[in-house]
């Protein structure tokens, strides 16, 4: 008959194993995970691979233990519990209980001792016993029936103890473990064991002699007087040391084994633990296969019963129904793997859905039939990562219109910490509901078969019914947070603007980026051979270990520091060497002149739509924690411009004939967003006069007239102006400028002396991130700091550097954007050809047709500058030209 199986699981030794193997983890709350997280990834995995019938987790009990009492130097090199740790311990015990296994416990006891006595009862009723742990100790109980899986590496690796892989390593029985902690003795619990015995000579004579006992019975013929005198000396230790580590089978606890077997966990309880912990990619390895009860109640997801529109007919009567419904409507679109649609699914009122099929409809006649619903503004849509959605339509002709939530935006302003947004996440955060992850496109047809293409279509109006749930827990977190307007005023007016970006793209003049990338070429294979020229000979000079031979072999430079496999190449080795060979120069130029050949040229070229001649990029609305936009595929704002050749790629980018391109650019945003929040006088004066504000604080910390100020002086007072905002060190500003760190330090005593209300405004935002949390713009957008508290310092500043930044890198993210969607709408409203095509920092790029330019100039600026009110002007520099690199300032009157 086969065993049922008995898990034993170490919990205290997992526990600091999850800790110390983790990074520092916190929810955006300020709530401690890493060692919740790790153990129960650790738990999971263990029930998942063992299946146990039973399972019991033993913990220390705080407290002295028995063993104290022996003697009283046991674990006292231990050091106090972190308190990040010990803050974690309550939410583990939360887990254990939501898996529905004992926790077992008693004062004056380890927890090895709990698993030694269970380990034995388990034994006499003929059970399979597994011990999960790190400690070696506990391969004393290892026996016929007993196997001890040691932790090893990380989370995951576990080393599995047999009795026979025991006699392997050792050389004896597993009872003999406590023989050689005896003569070793054991650093982590403080167990003194023979001082000068380690594990290789206590090997040798426990194989030989078997025991401690064995070994002082016949001392004589230990060989070694040495030995025999340092065993003889510390007889006692090796005495005490051998029953410190010996494991009490016999504890006075009162065991249930009926209590350990493997029920039903408690999902409702782990699905909220896990909501507030943030676990969300452990969330699907707790939730039902299937849906399931919750609660005893019915699930609240919709039953795949819906309506199937697959006739134009049906189609129109569908579509003017729709139009009716003034409470709103979600939607959700799958595409195939040509981008064309396969599909919508709308969800409307009490679980009423519907999908309209255009793979039978037909795309031109069933667009044209349901184009007055998506162009109503009086329709209120509802729906998750719309953008795509409203691309594809406007590639059609279509704009649509009433975009009034979307779920992806919503879940990113209440967390904009978040890797992804997924609306599966979301349906179990905000609903407990398992939502199946969609496939990104839908096959076409003939390429899946018709239960796949069930399932898909089962699944899109699933997600269009919960889009539709959604809206009202998430208007309500919106509204407590007080992110209503922020979301109904920027974000989702931003989505048309962002997709009609995408929609017109960059023109890219194809023949000169030939050109260059020819030209870079050329320049790379002459950098290349004055390398191999100083080198003295060929090699290759993509490889860092042949470059590193190269270098400190047989040029002889100095090692500055080495990685696993060789010589450490990296940017910050080679900067440290420039000056000691030209080599390295060379070096430098070669890698920059590599990577910008290769990432913007090479690497743009294939993304040139072949039918337009122009690039489509991305931007993307949720991915900075900051509020700004980013860009992929390709991302054009990081086209490299410090470097001349980088910013000579920008000649690459032009507009279409008859049109010019126009730039228009907020000066010193950031600056005068400082000044604004910090309410200081000194930067409010300098920018309401119009003063030249590096020149000012130049002025202020050399302490100089403001004619006496040199270009040096002025370029000095920039670097520290704004890293100011980015919280820059007195140690890095030294770095930056070429000074010392005193004088560094001088030069920021000086800045905060003459702007007091920054120095102010520092302290403020700092105790507010502590008080709340988190830091607002001036919007309202939100940026938690869970790190705000942390013991560790260099995180602790981090995040205070975070908070004094937020605020006013956030808030000008949230002008530039307010930006955009009021010269959107004006340039809308005149119905002008004018295209904005580009976001880049604090610039937007637009191609104008010549007739529109001076008009569009002027809308621009206005727009620009009335964005958002200020205590300070906001200023926009506007710049015309035939490409992005040729633009030259134009005055705009």
């Amino acid at each position: 008959m086969e065993r049922k199986k008995f898990l034993l699981i170490d919990g205290s030794s997992l526990i600091y194993r999850a800790f110390y193997a983790l990074p520092l983890l916190t929810t955006t709350k300020g709530e401690y995970t890493n060692a919740v997280f790790g153990f129960t990834k650790m738990l999971m995995q263990l029930l998942d691979k063992e299946k146990p019938d039973l399972a019991a987790v033993a913990m220390d009990k705080s407290g002295p233990t028995f063993r104290k009492e022996q003697y009283e130097q046991y674990k006292a090199n231990r050091p106090k519990m972190p308190d990040e740790l010990s803050l974690q311990f309550s939410a583990i015990r939360e887990v254990i209980e939501g898996y529905g296994i004992p926790i077992m416990e008693l004062a004056g006891y380890e927890g090895d001792d709990l698993i030694g006595t269970m380990s034995r009862i388990a034994e006499e009723n003929n059970f399979e016993v597994k011990i999960v742990t790190g400690d070696q100790d506990a391969l004393q109980l290892v026996s016929e029936q007993t196997t001890v899986l040691l932790t090893r590496k990380g989370i995951s690796e576990l080393e599995e103890y047999t009795l026979q892989t025991v006699k392997d390593k050792f050389g004896f029985e597993p009872i003999k473990i406590i023989d050689l902690k005896g003569l070793m003795g054991d650093k982590s619990d403080n167990i003194p064991g023979v001082p000068g015995i380690g594990e290789k000579t206590a090997l040798k004579l426990l194989q030989e002699f078997e025991s401690i006992e064995n070994i002082f019975e016949n001392i004589e013929q230990v060989k070694g007087k040495k030995l025999q005198e340092k065993l003889i000396e510390h007889k006692d230790l090796a005495s005490i040391s051998k029953k410190l580590a010996t494991i009490d089978r016999y504890v006075p606890y009162q065991f249930d084994l009926e209590r350990c077997r493997i029920g039903q966990m408690d999902r409702e309880k782990l699905l909220n633990l896990f909501n507030r912990l943030e676990f969300r990619s452990l969330l699907d390895k707790i939730v039902p296969q299937q849906l399931e009860l919750i609660n005893g109640q019915e699930n609240n997801c919709p039953s795949p019963s819906y309506q199937i529109i697959c006739d134009l007919d049906a189609l129109e009567q569908f579509a003017s129904k729709l139009m009716q419904i003034k409470e709103g409507i979600a939607i959700a679109a799958r595409f195939d793997s040509k981008h064309e649609l396969a599909g919508i699914a709308f969800s409307w009122g009490k679980d009423k859905t519907a999908y309209l099929d255009f793979t039978s409809l037909g795309i031109q006649d069933g667009i044209s039939l349901v184009k007055p619903l998506l162009e109503s503004g009086e329709i209120k849509k509802f729906a998750h990562l719309y953008k795509p959605v409203h691309l594809y339509f406007l590639k059609k002709g279509i704009k649509t219109e009433g975009l009034a939530f979307d779920t992806s935006l919503a879940a990113y302003l209440l967390d904009p910490s978040r890797s992804e947004y997924r609306l599966a996440d979301l349906a179990l955060e905000y609903l407990n509901l398992e939502l199946p992850v969609l496939p990104k496109t839908a096959g076409n047809r003939g390429e899946v078969s018709s239960d796949q293409a069930k399932q898909e279509i089962d699944d899109l109006v699933l997600s269009a019914s919960v889009i539709y749930k959604l809206v009202e827990p998430m208007s309500s977190k919106l509204k407590e947070n007080g992110l209503e307007e922020l979301f109904n005023q920027v974000e989702i007016p931003l989505v048309k603007v962002l997709a009609g970006m995408e929609c017109a793209g960059v023109m890219v003049d194809q023949e000169k980026l030939r050109e260059m990338s020819e030209e870079l070429s050329a320049q790379i294979s002459q950098l290349e051979n004055e390398v191999y020229e100083l080198a003295g000979e060929h090699f290759n000079l993509n490889s860092p270990k042949q470059l590193g031979a190269i270098l400190f072999e047989k040029l002889g430079l100095p090692v500055i520091k080495k990685t696993k496999t060789g010589y450490s190449t990296n940017a910050e080795v080679l900067d440290a060497l420039i000056d000691r060979h030209p080599i390295i120069e060379k070096i430098l130029e070669y890698r920059q002149l590599t990577k910008l050949k290769s990432t913007y040229l090479d690497g743009i070229a294939p993304l040139i739509d072949p039918r337009t001649k122009r690039i489509h990029t991305t931007f993307n609305q949720t991915v900075t924690t900051t509020g700004r936009l980013s860009s992929t595929e390709p991302n054009l704002q990081n086209i490299p411009i410090r470097l001349e050749v980088g910013r000579r790629i920008r000649k690459i980018f032009v507009p279409d004939k008859g049109f010019k391109l126009l730039g228009a650019d907020y000066s010193q945003i950031e600056l005068r967003v400082l000044a604004h929040i910090a309410n200081d006088r000194s930067l409010i004066e300098t920018f309401l006069n119009g003063g030249d504000i590096h020149r000012r604080t130049a002025s202020e910390i050399f302490n100089v007239p403001l004619e006496a100020v040199t270009p040096e002086m002025r370029d000095k007072a920039k670097t520290i102006n704004f890293g100011i905002i980015y919280g820059m060190s007195d140690f890095r500003l030294a770095r930056d400028l070429g000074v010392s760190t005193k004088e560094a330090s001088k030069y920021i005593k000086n800045y905060f002396a003459r702007y007091q209300g920054v120095s102010d405004y520092i302290k403020t935002v700092i105790e507010q991130a502590k008080e709340q949390g988190y830091v607002t713009t001036l919007l309202n957008r939100r940026r938690y700091l869970p790190d705000i508290h942390s013991k560790n310092k260099n995180i602790r500043q981090f995040a205070e550097r975070t908070a004094v930044n937020t605020p006013i890198q956030g808030s000008a993210a949230d002008i530039i954007k307010v930006a955009m969607i009021n010269v959107y709408n004006s340039l809308e409203e005149r119905g002008f050809k004018t295209r904005m095509l580009l976001q880049v920092h604090d610039e937007l790029i637009f191609e104008v047709p010549d007739d529109e330019f001076a008009e569009v100039a002027k809308i621009v600026k206005t727009e620009m500058e009335q964005a958002v009110k200020l205590k300070v002007p906001l200023i926009v520099e506007v710049k015309a030209g035939d490409d992005w690199y040729s633009m030259q300032k134009i005055n705009v009157d």
